[in-house]
C-alpha cells in the first residue's frame, strides 16, 4: 500500500503555488498579484471524505449501529493520519484549501 502511494505521488506534477508577475491596472496602479493553488490533491480528497463520513457516523450512533459507527470512526482516523503524512512528506501535495478543510474535517468528526 505504501509503495503504491509513493509511486502515485512521485508521478504527480509539481503543484506548488505559483505567483504571477505584478501587473498594472488601467489607472497605472499596481494590481494585486494573484495566487494559483492546486486544490486537486490527495490530502484534500481525504479531508473531504472525512467531512462527508461524519454525518453518516452520527446517524449510525443514533440508530444504535455501534459496530458500523466504530468502523467509520476508525476509517476517518486513518484518513486523518494519511492526509497529514502525505501533506508533510510531499510538498507538492500542500495547498491553502487543505489547510482550511483539514481542521474543519477534524471538528465535524
Amino acid at each position: 500500500m505504501v509503495l503504491i502511494c509513493r509511486r502515485l505521488l512521485t508521478c504527480l506534477p509539481s503543484c506548488q503555488r505559483t505567483y504571477r508577475s505584478v501587473r498594472y491596472n488601467s489607472d497605472g496602479e499596481k494590481a494585486v498579484p494573484t495566487i494559483k493553488d492546486n486544490i486537486y490533491t490527495i490530502p484534500n480528497a481525504l479531508s473531504l471524505s472525512r467531512i462527508l463520513i461524519s454525518p453518516v457516523t452520527a446517524y449510525t450512533v443514533i440508530t444504535g449501529q455501534h459496530t458500523l459507527a466504530i468502523a467509520l470512526f476508525g476509517a476517518a482516523g486513518i484518513t486523518d493520519f494519511l492526509d497529514g503524512q502525505i501533506a508533510r512528506r510531499y510538498p507538492s501535495q500542500r495547498s491553502l484549501l487543505g489547510s482550511i478543510i483539514d481542521p474543519i474535517g477534524d471538528k465535524t468528526l
